[in-house]
């Protein structure tokens, strides 16, 4: 379930029957419909709502400071590494490939870390193209370490060539595993925040060899020499590499979760930008561009402009819209209710399950935002992975009858509507009642319940014409 997007996965699971019943196609885009919150390019693969994937044009502060004392301590394990399995490189070639492979283990931690954390990318990393831009950082990082054991093993190219390549590794794999911070693009206030981790990691990886030169410089005065050339020879090295790494991360937050939005809509973080012209008249989607909220707009258009901010209003309109799904199925027999596969992997009665769970949903949790001007865990739980969530309401409804579903489907919209009546018209009236949403709590149940009830009733209509021509 998806409380604040559009439904892919409900687009995947069904054919756009409003289409099909205008006599034209369903309009998509690589098999998905218009539905879709992702864009072009986005796997088909368990959703993750576009409000939940939080495209950034800029990182956060405290979260790039937070990368950057990460990329400092993955710099400095980096170095105490090197100083536990020998500042020397060992002559063979298998043993210089074992020990390059040592200093390259904290990097490797980070890669593998930062895909484990990042739990709205886990459920797609190990689908389509998301899986093969990670094995290019794998397989770079295999090559780096390679290129390191056979540097190792030439005396000559050693003293240098060693510190900048695995300055380049360091940057690479840090690039890539801190860089899931979800950019729209590689802007110029991003490269320096990723030119600043390379720095944090490179000065880790070089204190373990300054500060026994600093305590003792008659011992260790070479040691600490060694340590600035590090820093220095490494310093374009780590900034190529992060740089690269974190627009490889990116590359893979795209394969997983479609293109960001090339530009702030009106309605950012909720809805896509062809909503309002998907469900509301020209005239009505240009009052709407001008700030006038859509049910307004709409009454406008057709010479009246009734309240759309009041309890009894919103309960009006919803009505009017489960009357025309409880038309659709009216004289529909248990057996083509139950019928699986009619609206996509669905039946009709799977869909009012669906429907019912919503309104549920939304009744218990919209009086929480209210209050707490956050979204609720229970919502955020959901969205990370709907198509589960959604499998998991229709498997639980299963064992109902068509008739127990029908009779769940208006329990749960009781409950919704004693839900609206008791928020009350204040509160119904009330502009952006929290951050993502721009107008009053009225529309939101409209577009929400009202929208998305039609679309599936049109949806079931078409399938039922179908069914009764049988």
């Amino acid at each position: 379930m998806e409380l604040e997007t559009e439904r892919e996965d409900e687009a995947r699971a069904m054919p756009d029957a409003a289409a099909e019943a205008a006599g034209g196609q369903a309009d998509t885009t690589d098999g998905r419909t218009n539905d879709a919150t992702w864009a072009e390019g986005a796997p088909e693969t368990d959703d993750v709502p576009l409000e939940e994937v939080a495209w950034r044009a800029l990182p956060a502060v405290g979260d790039g400071l937070l990368r950057l004392v990460a990329a400092f301590g993955a710099g400095l394990l980096t170095g105490i590494a090197w100083n536990v399995v020998g500042r020397v490189p060992p002559s063979g070639f298998v043993a210089a490939l074992g020990w390059a492979a040592a200093l390259c283990g904290p990097t490797l931690l980070a890669i593998a870390a930062g895909v484990a954390l990042d739990g709205g990318l886990r459920p797609h990393i190990l689908h389509g193209r998301p899986v093969r831009l990670l094995a290019e950082v794998v397989i770079g990082m295999a090559l780096l370490i390679l290129a390191i054991g056979v540097e190792a093993t030439i005396t000559d190219l050693s003293p240098l060539a060693v510190p900048s390549t695995l300055a380049l590794a360091l940057g690479l794999g840090l690039g890539f595993g801190l860089g899931g911070m979800r950019l729209r693009g590689m802007s110029g206030d991003a490269r320096w925040l990723f030119a600043g981790l390379g720095v944090a990691s490179l000065f880790g990886l070089a204190l373990p060899f300054i500060v026994p030169a600093a305590l003792d410089p008659m011992e260790n005065g070479a040691l600490g020499f060694f340590g600035c050339l590090l820093f220095g020879f490494g310093l374009p090295g780590v900034a190529v590499g992060v740089i690269g790494g974190g627009w490889q991360r990116m590359r893979v937050e795209r394969g997983a979760f479609g293109l960001p939005p090339e530009e702030e809509d009106a309605y950012p973080l909720e809805l896509p930008p062809d909503h309002w012209s998907r469900h509301v008249t020209p005239a009505t989607a240009e009052a709407q561009a001008s700030g006038v909220p859509a049910a307004e707009a709409e009454a406008a258009a057709e010479g009246e402009m009734p309240s759309v901010t009041t309890a009894d209003a919103v309960v009006e309109e919803l009505a009017r819209r489960r009357q025309a799904l409880l038309e659709a199925v009216a004289d529909l027999s248990d057996e083509q209710l139950d019928r699986a596969g009619v609206v996509g992997e669905w039946s009709i009665k799977n869909l009012l399950a669906h429907l019912a769970d919503q309104d549920v949903v939304l009744a218990r949790v919209v009086p929480e935002r209210l209050r707490t001007g956050e979204k609720p865990a229970e919502v955020l739980e959901m969205n990370a992975d709907a198509d589960a969530y959604n499998a998991r309401v229709v498997a639980s409804h299963a064992a109902m009858t068509p008739r127990e579903q029908l009779a769940e489907l208006t329990a749960a919209r009781e409950r919704l509507v004693a839900t609206i009546r008791g928020l009350g018209d204040e509160a119904l009236a009330r502009r952006q009642p929290w951050p993502e949403w721009p107008d009053t709590l009225a529309e939101y149940f409209l577009v929400h319940i009202g929208d998305h009830e039609s679309e599936h009733a049109e949806a079931i209509r078409v399938v039922a014409e179908k069914l009764r021509a049988e």
